[in-house]
């Protein structure tokens, strides 16, 4: 038999969407004749990678993602009925699949998703299938031309725009037919943004781009108030900006890519918006000293740490408001009262979400029943496309307008903080003309915010926080109400000191802090005060989270961002801290793993839970033995396992910490891909090898299937004979059923 191509494909099938990565053969020409790439489902794609840590790519973990990305789909397929047509993760996500192989993963659906990490320009995958990451130089006029209409990156900074490159630009060069792509200009968190960007695509009156906005402020509510955050939609023409997904309204027709573009960013603006310039000497930093290799290094001058002010706090506690149907009547009387509006509504209530849903025609109010914090939204024109550029209120109409509006619902406490307007929201049409752009901008609104003071103290977070928005003519288009909860003082406490709460960062990493903290090489901080956190309007709890209030710098790969971060300052975080076994342990296949770890501050009693990335859930325990870890890896190579103990506290304080293992498979000649089988994977596995620069037989002798010393194109052709034409087994060199070397 002679085979004049092989073709290696992912089995898509349901049985493989957890991402085991089961590899099927084809002839050439099966394979093209059985290709569809529309088969006139709505059908969804999600990659996403949770480890980077120790992998040929490099970076730090990102724990969220997997769920992230799942919970996507699952909202597609279980509220719009969406075929989920592929899930890969980690190893399997590879960034061919957006580029050269697009045609059979992201251009073979409707909506694609990926989670992970992303840079300028760029997101990230773990191991290099041709390079580790996806610019928009990989995708050029590739978007689109099959499928794909809307693309989703959960990523860092990969539509990011800076002085001297607008790297959303670049991505419009991948436009081919694709509707809309949405990403981050500036960092996000690893928080769950799927099941929220799900949840909003599924309401039928909401738009893909107003979605994307309201997933992103609901599942960063935690982050929004201490930095400012930008997200971004690109799209090709205004239209888009108005799709539905399918099954939830209309969608625009699909354009060609003209040369012309349209995107829009909106900010969540923090309470802070700091330059990044330090107040501090450099000279006087030095890095937080811990006993073990940081998990963030961070940057301090001696002079803070000895000057910060250090006092007794007040324990504050909450009187909960209840959210039942009198509460819901009484603030829709004072919206029918004030604005003529939801004095006849429409009253539903949000499973996912929590929240009750009054409705009025376009406008909308949703009342969250764990604190009565509330969102109103004009739905008709809060982030819809505009014929013109509207006329805006200037600042001191739109102060005026929103002391006005928080008034008419006695909301406005004495120490209410009144911050400076500022526009959020800005649409651009952009022209290419040969390599220059030219480009007309205009703001869609005017956002008014009010924070919390009180106690003598600066009171940060989604709870704490009132915000208005109007728009031409102010015109109220949305506003927002934390749920600034009813506090009350009961007794005092002495809070740790600041060292100490910057040593547990650095020990433990940023998942350790309220907000968390982006990807730094390094973190420098620049001052900091105590104060407290009120947590999101959708969480119930019966006291302010006592904080240490820090501002710095992000120094990542030569950029600067300056970023606050609040860390806990009422009891210390435990640190994890694995024991046995050593990092980058190898074992044989089925020998049992002797597990041990041990913790460290925090408050005692501990709870150990440990994880494989490839097994899942291992158990429970500070020390026992672990059998059975999977044997095979990526493409059928030993399997490397990171070894996850994560550190939970009496306190729910969390820590985790990993450690890679290795486990060997059986060797069986022949078999180059350590898949414990024999078949023409095994040839395909070691011409790449040979031709392509592929990974090597594992282990090597695998691959000399006829005993020359060398793994080279005979042991391919000698696989080939003994699978299709009954030709000696591997390593049996004179036919007597026995290995010859």
């Amino acid at each position: 038999m002679r085979i004049s191509a092989i073709v290696l494909a992912r089995d898509n099938s349901e049985a493989n969407s957890k991402g085991d990565g089961t590899l099927e053969v084809f002839e050439v020409e099966a394979f093209f004749e059985s290709a569809d790439s529309d088969d006139g489902d709505e059908e969804v794609g999600v990659e996403y990678v949770q480890y980077y840590k120790h992998k040929p790519c490099g970076g730090s973990n990102i724990t969220g993602t997997k769920n992230d990305a799942r919970d996507f789909q699952d909202k597609l397929h279980n509220k719009l009925g969406w075929t989920k047509k592929y899930t890969w993760g980690n190893y399997w996500a590879f960034e061919m699949d957006f580029g050269t192989r697009d045609d059979l993963y992201a251009d073979d659906v409707d909506f694609v998703y990926f989670c992970g990490h992303g840079s300028n320009g760029n997101f990230k995958f773990s191991h290099e299938n041709m390079d580790c990451s996806v610019y928009y130089t990989n995708c050029f006029s590739r978007w689109g031309d099959g499928d794909l209409e809307w693309i989703a990156v959960a990523a860092c900074k990969t539509l990011r725009q800076t002085t001297s490159k607008q790297y959303w630009s670049g991505w419009y060069g991948c436009f081919n037919g694709l509707h809309v792509m949405l990403g981050w200009h500036t960092n996000m968190l690893d928080v769950n943004l799927g099941t929220r960007f799900g949840n909003q695509l599924a309401k039928k009156h909401r738009t893909i781009w107003t979605s994307w906005k309201n997933a992103a402020r609901k599942s960063h509510y935690v982050n929004l108030w201490t930095h400012t955050r930008k997200i971004v939609a690109i799209a090709e023409e205004e239209v888009h900006m108005s799709d539905h997904i399918w099954g939830a309204g209309t969608v625009a027709a699909d354009y060609p890519n003209n040369g012309n573009y349209h995107y829009r960013w909106h900010k969540f603006r923090g309470y802070k918006d700091m330059e990044p310039s330090l107040s501090v000497d450099p000279l006087s930093l030095s890095p937080v000293q811990v006993s073990a290799e940081p998990e963030q290094i961070i940057l301090v001058s001696d002079e803070l740490l000895n000057s910060v002010k250090r006092e007794p706090m007040p324990h504050l506690l909450v009187n909960p408001t209840v959210v039942d149907a009198a509460y819901i009547e009484n603030l829709a009387g004072l919206f029918c009262n004030n604005y003529n509006i939801f004095c006849d509504y429409d009253l539903a209530y949000d499973q996912d979400e929590a929240e009750y849903e009054l409705f009025d025609g376009p406008h909308e109010l949703e009342i969250l029943e764990e604190s009565g914090g509330w969102e109103y939204n004009q739905t008709a024109i809060y982030g819809m496309p505009v014929a013109a550029p509207p006329t805006l209120p200037d600042d001191s109409d739109a102060q005026d307008s929103a002391q006005a509006f928080w008034m008419s619902f006695g909301l406005l406490t004495p120490t209410a903080v009144l911050m400076d307007p500022e526009c959020l929201e800005v649409g651009v049409v952009e022209s290419q003309t040969g390599n220059e752009f030219e480009d007309s901008t205009y703001y869609l609104n005017v956002n008014v915010q009010h924070i919390r003071t009180d106690y003598g103290y600066n009171i940060l977070g989604p709870g704490a926080n009132l915000e208005v928005v109007f728009g031409n003519n102010c015109e109220l288009q949305s506003s927002y109400y934390g749920g600034w909860r009813d506090i009350y003082e009961s007794g005092t406490f002495e809070p740790i000191t600041l060292a100490d709460a910057l040593a547990y960062v650095a020990a433990s990493g940023p998942e350790v802090t309220v907000t968390g903290v982006p990807l730094c090489d390094e973190f420098i901080v620049d001052n900091a005060e105590l104060g407290y956190y009120e947590a999101p309007m959708d969480t119930f709890i019966l006291e302010l989270q006592p904080v240490w209030q820090v501002n710095g710098f992000c120094v990542y790969d030569e950029d600067t961002t300056a970023y606050q971060v609040l860390i806990p300052a009422d009891y210390p975080i435990p640190q994890g801290i694995i024991q046995e076994p050593a990092q980058d342990t190898s074992i044989d296949c089925g020998e049992v793993l002797n597990v041990y770890g041990a913790a460290t501050g925090g408050t005692s009693p501990y709870q150990y839970d440990w994880y494989s990335d490839m097994d899942g859930y291992l158990g429970s325990g500070q020390s026992f033995q672990v059998a059975n870890l999977s044997c095979t890896g990526k493409e059928g190579a030993s399997a490397v396992h990171t070894i996850i103990l994560e550190i939970t506290d009496e306190n729910s304080k969390k820590d985790w910490t990993t450690v890679n293992v290795r486990v060997i498979a059986p060797h069986i000649c022949g078999d180059s891909n350590s898949d414990q089988n024999i078949n023409i994977s095994d040839a395909v596995w070691i011409v790449n090898y040979v031709f392509i620069g592929g990974d090597p037989p594992d282990p090597l002798e695998s691959g000399d299937t006829n005993c020359d010393g060398s793994v080279n194109v005979s042991d391919a052709v000698w696989v080939i004979n003994y699978v299709f034409v009954g030709g000696n087994a591997p390593c049996d060199t004179n036919g007597d059923n026995i290995p010859d070397c």
